[in-house]
């Protein structure tokens, strides 16, 4: 009676967590989706019309079914974290805040180091391209999705459930003697290191889709930046909690957009 009332309790914790991030994960979608239509070529927007009847019923389509996958993922991964013991109190503390943001400008700016670095040895995407997506994504609508979907929404699927069911599956597989309070650091590692890359493949799609010329080294480029972030952000989400995960994805992009302003 107990567990059952338990189990009844988390689910009210989980059904109430993804409720109140249910806006947020709205308007991130929202612009994300905006952001995916300002990048349609002329002929796109005309075959897009033709099929939805105006571009406002196609952004609306898109925006509830790009939901589905986030609110999945913000219910279920509340629940694997908290069996897995990844899920902290969602208050900020001094400390760990200092640490989250020294972090996030590491992340910005080695990224963008790191893409200098990789200029010299591959083959980079056509300039212009390159110049057209950079410059949507420091428009208003551009940000605003870097921030919301990239901060937000992204660390609800790859740190919160996808990290959290990576180290549940580890843990179940290879470390069953281990209670739930004891789970071994290097679990959470692992899954870390795996969400990470992941992280990485996934950016992979609107890679092909905005880029000309896209080479095997650009996509080792593209896979080991964007894992390079997701480790800073997922041991933040292990130490911390995802709040700070959160503070740090969404930091990292405010990092980016002076040294992108300048270079546009």
């Amino acid at each position: 009676m107990e567990d059952t009332m338990k189990k009844e309790s988390i689910l009210k914790k989980a059904l109430k967590f993804t409720l109140m991030l249910l806006p947020v994960i709205i308007v991130a979608c929202l612009l994300s989706v905006i952001l995916g239509i300002n990048m349609l070529t002329e002929a796109e927007r005309i075959e897009t019309i033709e099929a939805y009847g105006n571009i406002e019923m196609y952004a609306m389509m898109l925006t509830i079914q790009s939901l589905l996958v986030p609110v999945f993922c913000t219910f279920f991964g509340y629940l694997i974290a908290v069996k897995v013991r990844l899920l902290k109190p969602l208050i900020f503390e001094k400390r760990p805040l200092i640490i989250t943001v020294i972090w996030s400008v590491v992340a910005g700016a080695g990224v963008f180091v790191m893409d200098l670095l990789f200029a010299i040895f591959i083959t980079m995407p056509g300039a212009q391209g390159a110049e057209e997506l950079t410059a949507l994504l420091l428009t208003p609508v551009g940000l605003g999705a870097r921030l919301l979907f990239g901060g937000v929404v992204e660390e609800l699927m790859l740190r919160l459930f996808l990290m959290s069911f990576i180290a549940l599956i580890i843990w179940k597989v290879f470390c069953r003697k281990y209670d739930s309070e004891n789970i071994p650091v290097k679990v959470f590692v692992i899954a870390n290191i795996v969400a990470a890359f992941i992280f990485g493949v996934a950016h992979l799609p609107i890679v092909f889709a905005t880029l000309d010329g896209i080479t095997v080294g650009f996509i080792i480029r593209t896979i080991f930046l964007n894992l390079f972030g997701g480790v800073i952000f997922g041991e933040l989400y292990r130490k911390y909690g995802l709040q700070y995960a959160i503070l740090a994805h969404a930091g990292a992009h405010v990092v980016m957009v002076p040294i992108q302003l300048v270079l546009l």
